[in-house]
């Protein structure tokens, strides 16, 4: 049985043309990202007071105290907790590490730290200068910037030693691994590559001689599209400082083809933070302990609990109601043959 000839037979090559085919699709928005002054570049006033809110919570602060910041001054906080907390004493800001960003003639943002400049070197100097009559501090806040401190455990056994003894350290950290933010893919993948584990973070504190409790928090943000494109752009975080010009614009497209590519001005999103705290320990004796702040408030009300027991569970419960029911047997007929001598 012949076959009926088919259209490229009976009329050649030339009669119908080739197909087409689509290979990609994009969509691309001329944004005119603007240029933020560096003590803009937050996530809003809501957020700031939830933020400050969340500290004021953890760290306890009083009006009174004598506080020293740890933190970048791209987007520092000092500013807003003198300002929210009506703080009597100024903030000391130090800056977790002294870094310069070197371009390399393949465009890589090159990081050449500059050693003892950072709080390693100002902890370092006031623990060697020590005295009775120094003013130990009553908070140390860290925010972003325990993952930069080249040796954690020498800082935070010397900023513990500068504390007051009814101090505490808080820690703010923002983990790669439990990053809510919407950042373009080539920085999450440079996250979670460079992330700190937050276990780690808990032990070297630990190890400084202090009880360390945490907390997951979450602060929702609600902002510009423009603004946020903007923060990144200007590496408003110092785990941005690493990527180069030329990732942070494919970083932008992709974000404005991707998920911020629909209609709206604004973008909500939840940021996710560890908080971290840490004191001198109530006891003298014992290793330091690690727990979760508030765990015991937490457990309010009437628990039925309920465990399944095992068949060596049911062994161990028998011979042990075995032996009370024994020892009160033998606790009754002892007073019984008890005689009692005038």
């Amino acid at each position: 049985m012949e076959h009926p000839p088919t259209l490229w037979e009976r009329f050649g090559n030339k009669t119908i043309p080739l197909p087409n085919s689509v290979t990609s699709e994009a969509y691309r928005h001329k944004y005119k990202i603007p240029e933020y002054n560096p003590d803009d570049l937050t996530f809003g006033i809501e957020y700031d007071q939830d933020i400050c809110h969340l500290i004021f919570r953890h760290a306890e602060i009083m009006i009174d105290d004598k506080i020293a910041y740890i933190g970048m001054s791209k987007g520092s906080y000092a500013p807003i907790l003198v300002k929210q907390f009506d703080l009597i004493n100024p903030i000391i800001e130090v800056e977790p590490v002294v870094v310069h960003i070197e371009e390399t003639p393949r465009e890589t943002r090159l990081p050449i730290e500059i050693p003892w400049v950072g709080a390693d070197g100002y902890f370092q100097g006031l623990v060697d200068n020590m005295d009775s009559e120094m003013t130990k501090y009553d908070r140390i806040i860290i925010k972003d910037g325990i993952e930069l401190l080249d040796n954690p455990c020498r800082t935070l056994s010397n900023m513990m030693r500068c504390l007051d003894e009814n101090g505490k350290i808080l820690i703010i950290y923002r983990s790669g691994k439990l990053n809510t933010l919407p950042f373009f893919s080539t920085a999450v993948e440079r996250f979670v590559d460079e992330d700190k584990p937050f276990i780690d973070i808990m032990k070297q504190l630990q190890e400084a001689s202090a009880d360390v409790q945490w907390e997951l928090e979450t602060v929702n943000i609600e902002m510009h599209k423009l603004k946020w494109l903007a923060m990144m752009k200007q590496r408003f975080t110092p785990k941005l400082e690493t990527i180069n010009d030329n990732e942070i614009l494919d970083g932008v497209r992709e974000l404005t083809e991707g998920i911020l590519k629909y209609e709206g001005t604004n973008v909500e999103f939840v940021d996710r933070l560890l908080f971290i705290t840490g004191s001198h320990r109530l006891l003298s004796t014992g290793y330091p302990k690690i727990s979760r702040s508030n765990a015991y408030s937490r457990l309010g009300g009437n628990f039925k609990l309920k465990m399944y027991i095992t068949p060596e569970i049911q062994s161990i419960i028998e011979r042990r109601d075995k032996r009370i029911k024994d020892d009160t047997r033998k606790s009754f007929y002892r007073k019984r043959t008890s005689i009692s001598i005038p």
